[in-house]
């Protein structure tokens, strides 16, 4: 096909031409360009249509690419490159209507050759000013049918490397902030705002939830909120909240014991406190700067005098 015959063929309204088995049906060798583009599309025009559409309506292609774009080992600059000045709408948008197999998505990005020191397989740098402290440089969305409440972010580390990293450049006296936002219309005491779960697999292969911490919001009245923080821990195979950091209380002990210095001090939350006959291995001595009273509430109060 002839320069002339593509332009005149892109331009025409009808069917397009087919092509079939192993044909090419569109190729463009720019390999002698250096500094130039090799293809560009205008579509200042357009409102409302695609400058580009890229579709394919059969599942025969099975095991193709439906959008390759390569480059070659001394490539220096970007392989597929999207810019814009100032829409409103997407710049890139890709959707896929359903994802039938395990590794299937919208958007795969493999990356199978040697990292450099400081590259990434997927690096997404924002240099503009933000509107305002909601802006981000990437959002994950989930805007479907929440039946069996999918995953928005999954991070899969095979090697032993670090997971997750957070990073500030800053150079302010704070360093990298994780927020939790409950953002609820309709907010209520005792809504559990944020919640850590720490699961493993036990020795049967089922996964369990063997940790948690929640962050409660026990009032959510204007101005006089109050929060508690909750640690739960694995015991026997029940998941128990061991320890409360109350608003307004402090630490409160839900379950067992608070101990001390090698179970020598023992407070079992029922009002006793039990001072244990343990021997410290080596001489210790236990200071106290002040005269210790022994409450009774008959009114029959002791003191231990402390003399200088």
């Amino acid at each position: 096909m002839a320069d002339h015959d593509l332009l005149m063929h892109c331009s025409k309204r009808g069917a397009p031409k087919e092509f079939a088995g192993a044909d090419t049906a569109l190729a463009l060798d720019m390999s002698a360009i250096t500094t130039g583009k090799c293809a560009q599309i205008d579509g200042d025009t357009i409102s409302t249509g695609h400058v580009l559409e890229l579709r394919v309506d059969s599942d025969a292609c099975s095991t193709g690419k439906f959008l390759m774009c390569y480059g070659g080992a001394s490539m220096a600059t970007e392989t597929l490159s999207v810019a814009e000045g100032s829409k409103t709408t997407d710049i890139l948008k890709v959707s896929c209507s359903a994802a039938t197999a395990a590794d299937a998505g919208a958007i795969a990005i493999a990356h199978s050759g040697a990292i450099a020191t400081g590259g990434a397989a997927l690096y997404v740098a924002a240099s503009g000013t933000p509107a305002n402290a909601a802006s981000t440089v990437a959002t994950l969305a989930f805007t479907g049918t929440d039946t069996n409440h999918p995953i928005v972010l999954a991070l899969e580390n095979l090697g032993t490397g670090t997971d997750l990293l957070l990073t500030n450049t800053n150079a302010g006296a704070l360093g990298p902030k994780l927020k939790f936002a409950h953002d609820s219309s309709t907010p209520g005491d005792n809504d559990v705002i944020a919640r850590l779960d720490f699961t493993s697999d036990d020795s049967g292969g089922a996964a369990a939830t063997h940790a948690k911490v929640d962050v409660v919001m026990t009032d959510v009245s204007a101005t006089t909120e109050d929060a508690d923080i909750q640690f739960h821990a694995m015991a026997a195979g029940t998941l128990t909240k061991y320890l409360s950091v109350t608003g307004g209380t402090g630490p409160v002990v839900n379950a067992g014991n608070v101990k001390f210095m090698t179970s020598s001090i023992q407070a079992n939350g029922a009002g006793t406190v039990t001072i244990g006959t343990v021997r410290p291995t080596a001489a210790a001595t236990a200071t106290i700067g002040g005269w210790i009273k022994i409450l009774d509430n008959a009114g029959g109060d002791a003191y231990i005098p402390y003399w200088t």
